[in-house]
This record gives C-alpha cells, structure tokens and sequence, in this order.
C-alpha cells in the first residue's frame, strides 16, 4: 500500500493530508502515476480527464478511497475462504506485467480457488487488459453473457435459443 493511503486513512493526519496535500501533490504525480498504472501500455494523453480520474483528488473522495484501500486486505483475508462457494462460471483476464493487481497471486490464486473459473493472461499487458485488448475482453464477456442465456434453458430441458 502506498504511504498516502497509509496517511490519509488515518484518523487525525487523513483529514489534514487531504484537504491540504492531496490535491497539489496528486496533479504533479498523476500523469506519472497513471503511465506507471498501464504500464507498458502506454494511455491515452486524454485518459485522465475522460475517466474522471482527478475527482480521486477531492478530500471527502481521497479519504473514503483510502479507507478502502486501507481495509482492503483483511477483507479479502475474510472472503478468500467463501470463493470456493462461488458456483457460476468465471473469467479472469490478467495482464502478465500487472503492477497493481498481481497476476501470479491475485489471479492465479482466484482461477485456483473458484470453480469453473477460466484464466486469460495477456503477454505483455499491464493492469489495462480493456485497453490493450478490448476486442477480447469484449468477446469473453459476451460469451459469459451468451453462456449465462443459455444457463436456465438448459436446467429446464430446453434447448437453447439461438
């Protein structure tokens, strides 16, 4: 976890650091940020702006979203045990070069652990597989879509529509 989520969820610095430093320090390491995020993508010179990413730096957002980062491992500490419960099918798409969300953890550890889970990892990707391939994420998620369709057709008997 970066040292500003660390600052920023702590009850007396947070509200100080975020109404302060957040915004200043945010704008100067943004474009940085952001390239080193999509690495080795490269992002559009556009993104920030189009995704909203600058609203991040407003106090009340940068506090609650540090928070969140803040808990975010005993949280999945606690639902990591129920993923085996996890009954429909799944597809995980990874980028190999993944900074933020470790392919060879995050997602090898979840295609483990959930049934019927399907593991796509992109060569050369970073944590913008949407990005950098967005005709197949498109693809698999219509065939989830396609798949879920046929699902309670196939339960009743039915043949499926086509």
């Amino acid at each position: 976890m970066h040292w500003y989520y660390r600052v920023a969820a702590s009850p007396v610095l947070g509200p100080l650091f975020a109404w302060t430093l957040a915004l200043p320090a945010g704008q100067a390491l943004m474009a940085r940020s952001i390239a080193g995020v999509f690495s080795p993508q490269p992002i559009g010179a556009d993104y920030a702006e189009s995704a909203g990413i600058p609203l991040v730096l407003r106090p009340a957002q940068f506090m609650a979203n540090a928070e969140d980062v803040a808990g975010l491992l005993a949280q999945v500490r606690e639902q990591a045990p129920r993923y085996g419960d996890i009954a429909c099918p799944v597809t995980v798409i990874s980028g190999d070069k993944d900074g933020v969300v470790w392919t060879h953890l995050h997602s090898l550890g979840l295609a483990r652990d959930v049934p019927q889970t399907k593991l796509i990892v992109l060569p050369d990707v970073g944590h913008g597989p949407h990005h950098a391939e967005p005709d197949q994420v498109t693809s698999e998620i219509r065939a989830q879509q396609q798949a879920a369709a046929q699902e309670p057709q196939a339960r009743a008997g039915r043949p499926a529509a086509s």
